[in-house]
């Protein structure tokens, strides 16, 4: 009953204010804001006939009751970065930073193009110091081969999967491209898996774990 009863109450206050019944006592009553607007809006279209809204014509904003405007900018309005921003977004700019710089410290492993499937070779410092100077001794650097099974883009965490048979024992590595270990990185064959019969159509070659080792076998020991 209290439900109709607000129903009723809406529809008849609807009414009143399509029939104009507030806009001469619109002072003394105390009406929402889209009731004054309907009621003002509906006594002023007799005075302003000369103006035919709705012909798709704009509106004037100093003819509305109330407006929330804000002026435009009277100069140039740039966007700055502010530093009240989200921890992630800046934190997203120093990794895009960061790995943009040292993509051209080592052109030996990214611009080297390779892709799911390949033979790789890369070269990664095992002992010893990254930049080795006068009077001491160089860095002991081991030799990595694999076929690549997936690559993993995430900043400065890129990395790529490889997989190669080491005394017959399958042997799965997952190396980081930024890392200052990386040296360089060399493809041995191109679609190294299929030999060249088929085009691979995976981004990731995680089945080959249970397939014949002979398959992703690369080194010959």
């Amino acid at each position: 009953t209290m439900l109709r009863q607000g129903i009723i109450s809406l529809t008849s206050n609807a009414r009143r204010v399509s029939s104009g019944y507030f806009s001469s006592n619109i002072n003394s009553i105390s009406l929402r804001p889209t009731q004054c607007f309907l009621s003002s809006f509906a006594s002023s279209s007799d005075e302003n006939n000369n103006k035919d809204y709705e012909n798709g014509d704009s509106i004037d904003v100093n003819d509305l009751p109330f407006r929330y405007y804000r002026p435009p900018p009277k100069g140039p309005n740039p966007k700055f970065k502010s530093p009240q921003k989200r921890a992630s977004k800046l934190f997203n700019e120093l990794n895009n930073e960061t790995c943009h710089k040292l993509r051209g410290e080592k052109p030996e492993v990214f611009e080297t193009r390779f892709n799911v499937g390949d033979a790789v070779e890369l070269e990664i410092v095992e002992e010893g110091l990254l930049s080795s100077t006068k009077g001491e001794g160089k860095p002991k650097i081991e030799k990595i081969r694999g076929v690549v099974l997936g690559k993993v883009s995430r900043g400065l965490g890129t990395s790529i999967y490889v997989r190669d048979v080491v005394f017959g024992e399958p042997v799965e590595r997952k190396i980081p491209l930024f890392s200052p270990m990386v040296k360089s990185l060399k493809v041995l064959e191109k679609n190294f898996v299929f030999k060249g019969k088929r085009k691979i159509k995976r981004a990731k070659l995680y089945y080959l774990r249970d397939q014949n080792p002979q398959v992703y076998k690369v080194t010959k020991w």
